[in-house]
């Protein structure tokens, strides 16, 4: 009995259904949102809803039960690609409001290592200076009038003598940006990270280039239909059939 109405009435099962369903609802409707970053949120919430919102209670009556159960292997499922598990790893770490905080130590490890790779493969990982001047069309580069010699400052001769003497392999660099980034605390769970990454560029100029296609990128209608489909598949609504 549900407050004197039998579970195995109509009255009774609509109860137990809406006890179910009720729970997940309100993040099916947002992570369903367009206008804000969705993506690198899916694996904490993923997580939150497994381990706690979706799991049994004692409370519970069979039916309900039996469809929160179902509920959790439809989404376990629809994520369980090793690709996609990849890119919401990416996306979940380099989002400031999550960090590391949804990874095992192993897991962890392997996506920073990913980064990383990522941040030495981009073919525009120097300096913005050396690049333009590298993409000047030769005649431009011989045509041009040199500007008039300007006398060197004591600034000048220390900012030379020190970029000279810092060089520090980019390797060495990302990976301290990484730890850097990773030890600061999750920013507040209602921050823009698109912002909070614009703010933060100059303070993190190597790992913010790889944040912007995982975080910002990836919340692109082209390449989130696809997460936000699994997603909209998992609906309560689109379980029911399965479970009743």
């Amino acid at each position: 009995m549900i407050g004197g109405i039998s579970i195995s009435s109509p009255a009774g099962r609509t109860l137990q259904l809406n006890a179910a369903l009720k729970p997940a609802a309100e993040y099916t409707d947002l992570l369903s949102g367009e206008n804000y970053v969705t993506v690198s949120s899916i694996k904490p919430v993923l997580k939150l809803l497994t381990e706690d919102v979706l799991k049994p209670s004692d409370e519970d009556t069979t039916l309900t039960s039996d469809i929160k159960r179902k509920m959790c292997s439809v989404l376990e499922e629809k994520y369980r690609p090793a690709a996609l598990q990849k890119t919401l790893a990416k996306s979940c770490l380099l989002d400031p409001r999550y960090r590391g905080n949804n990874f095992d130590d192993d897991a962890e490890d392997g996506i920073k290592c990913a980064l990383i790779e990522e941040i030495l493969d981009m073919e525009h990982g120097g300096s913005g200076a050396s690049a333009s001047a590298a993409a000047q069309p030769e005649s431009l580069a011989q045509t041009a009038v040199p500007p008039a010699a300007k006398k060197k400052t004591l600034g000048d001769l220390l900012k030379s003598r020190t970029s000279t003497s810092a060089t520090v392999p980019k390797r060495a660099r990302a990976d301290l940006e990484l730890t850097r980034y990773l030890q600061e605390e999750p920013t507040d769970p209602n921050e823009n990270p698109l912002a909070w990454w614009r703010n933060n560029q100059e303070r993190f100029p190597l790992l913010s280039t790889v944040a912007r296609v995982h975080v910002y990128l990836r919340n692109k209608h082209t390449i989130r239909e696809g997460v936000q489909c699994r997603w909209k598949c998992c609906h309560p609504s689109q379980i029911l059939s399965q479970t009743t």
